[in-house]
């Protein structure tokens, strides 16, 4: 699965690389193929965002059904609070 969400997080960045619109970078079919996995891709969707911040942060909140960012953070904070999370519940070292 591993090189699978590498090949579509790739595509998915190259094909909306010079989109200003959220609502099209998750609703690209790569980016919902990488949802489609489940829970199983957290541990890759949080060390994709702690080694190369993107906005992973709805397939995350998709995958696990919560969203430990507190409303109103900004990107930086909700990538923090993710990371914290993930760290929080073995996900990264």
């Amino acid at each position: 699965m591993e090189g699978q969400f590498r090949s579509l997080a790739e595509t998915w960045r190259k094909d909306t690389r010079h989109s200003s619109s959220l609502v099209k970078m998750i609703m690209h079919p790569a980016y919902l193929r990488i949802i489609g996995f489940g829970p199983s891709v957290v541990p890759l969707l949080l060390r994709a965002l702690r080694d190369r911040p993107d906005h992973w942060l709805v397939a995350l909140k998709a995958t696990t059904g919560v969203d430990p960012a507190p409303e109103g953070s900004t990107f930086t904070e909700a990538v923090h609070a993710w990371l914290e999370w993930g760290r929080g519940r073995g996900y990264l070292s």
